[in-house]
């Protein structure tokens, strides 16, 4: 590594690529690819995106009828595709609303088990017998304690 044998070699991987490019018109037309080939450092992709519809363009778009279909099979599964993806979107969320709820009850259940460590822990250190075994009645000049 850092060789005059691994300089060579990289130069000429370099060459032979950049070769392979300038040989193809469609790539060499490419703005992105021509932005990245003349970029010295730091090249970050151009990401150029169409924004969604929004607003009246949506609305504008909507009025329209979705464009025929040639065949008579595609035009009569288009409802069943979209009541198919439809549900299945709704049991997307349901099973979301499952998948919290249960990961709400394994934290629950987590806490409970360390809380109840806790205690038993703690009933163990100070000795600490049921309230059966007290040898206290309770009465109404003493009233039971409470922890």
């Amino acid at each position: 590594m850092g060789t005059d044998e691994d300089e060579a070699r990289t130069k000429a991987s370099l060459q032979r690529w950049l070769n392979n490019i300038c040989s193809n018109e469609v790539l060499m037309r490419d703005e992105e690819m021509v932005f990245f080939v003349e970029s010295d450092f730091g090249y970050s992709p151009v990401v150029r995106k169409k924004q969604p519809a929004t607003g009246m363009r949506r609305k504008m778009l909507k009025q329209f009828a979705p464009p025929p279909d040639d065949n008579p099979e595609l035009l009569e599964s288009r409802p069943i595709v979209k009541g198919f993806y439809l549900s299945s979107m709704d049991a997307q969320q349901k099973v979301d609303k499952v998948v919290k709820h249960r990961r709400c009850k394994s934290c629950a259940n987590a806490v409970t088990m360390d809380h109840s460590d806790l205690i038993l822990t703690s009933s163990r250190r100070f000795r600490i017998r049921p309230r059966h075994q007290n040898r206290r009645s309770c009465s109404a000049r003493n009233p039971p304690r409470s922890w």
